[in-house]
């Protein structure tokens, strides 16, 4: 027997899906938080239905070999276009790389030949020298200020993923410097 705790839910408009940050918990008592695709069934469209696991704690960190997933820290979602960033700690990892931030497209259904698409892809991860810092990136942090007190956001506040994969982050780097970065690679 499982017991399921949504954390949070963003929908994706016109496109009969939800982006969910939820946790199961096992008859054992263990937590296995998850981010996950759920689609509204619809018979107009012929849209299969069904809750995908997008990403979940405990799995190997895509792009970051060896390191696993560890914890599920925030979750970014454009409610328009349907691009997600997530944002991780990782575990197995040295101290100096164990943050990464996760970006993906969820607007691609839950079909199961559609699997590649919408898996996320690394995009940032702490440790990595980047190209105008002396530095090398000590952490990641995507804005809160969209955040309601139940978490869902949605709200019509800020948005820390606008467009196709144009994300907005903070970072803060060895030398001191700290800047916010809009990115589209």
């Amino acid at each position: 027997m499982h017991t399921i705790r949504l954390r949070s839910i963003v929908p994706v408009r016109g496109r009969c899906l939800v982006l969910l940050l939820l946790t199961i918990i096992t008859a054992h008592g263990q937590d296995l938080p998850e981010v996950r695709l759920a689609s509204k069934s619809n018979p107009q469209s012929g849209a299969v239905h069904g809750i995908v696991p997008l990403m979940r704690e405990g799995q190997p960190a895509q792009g970051c070999h060896p390191a696993i997933i560890d914890t599920i820290s925030r979750m970014g979602v454009d409610p328009i276009g349907g691009s997600y960033a997530v944002l991780c700690t990782l575990s197995a990892a040295p101290a100096d790389a164990n943050q990464a931030l996760y970006r993906g497209q969820c607007t691609t259904g839950v079909l199961p030949d559609k699997a590649a698409l919408r898996a996320p892809e690394l995009f940032l991860r702490k440790g990595i020298l980047y190209f105008n810092q002396p530095g090398k990136l000590k952490s990641i942090t995507l804005p809160s200020s969209n955040l309601t007190a139940s978490g869902a956001g949605g709200t019509g506040r800020g948005q820390a993923v606008a467009g196709p994969n144009l994300i907005t982050v903070i970072v803060d780097f060895e030398n001191g410097v700290r800047q916010i970065m809009a990115n589209s690679p």
